[in-house]
């Protein structure tokens, strides 16, 4: 399941070929496997769309924010240390989670 893209798949080719198809008595075709080869080449070559979800890299950035926010407010308390090497490791995880998504999602499209 993608997180930060999405890919539609490109079901209008498929759906003229499903129409030509149940339309078609196989009887009354001529060079039916030269036909259907021609109609899987052409579902085959059409590239699937694909969109950035942005608004799903604002919220990412914004957890980011709030956690790194935290963490290097919570250092300058020292009754608070413990909390800030959590906010900031927190920070850490999330921050290799993101660029970790971003680029084997966006390498995989």
């Amino acid at each position: 399941m993608a997180v930060f893209f999405k890919t539609d798949i490109g079901t209008p080719v498929f759906k003229s070929a499903l129409k030509t198809a149940l339309k078609t008595q196989p009887s009354k075709v001529k060079n039916l496997d030269q036909r259907a080869a021609a109609m899987a080449l052409q579902a085959q070559t059409q590239a699937p769309k694909t969109q950035f979800l942005w608004g799903r890299l604002v919220v990412a950035v914004a957890i980011l924010v709030l956690l790194g926010g935290l963490g290097i407010w919570s250092a300058t308390i020292p009754s608070l240390d413990a909390w800030s090497k959590m906010f900031l490791h927190s920070f850490e995880i999330l921050f290799g989670g993101v660029v970790g998504l971003l680029g084997a999602e966006s390498a995989t499209k």
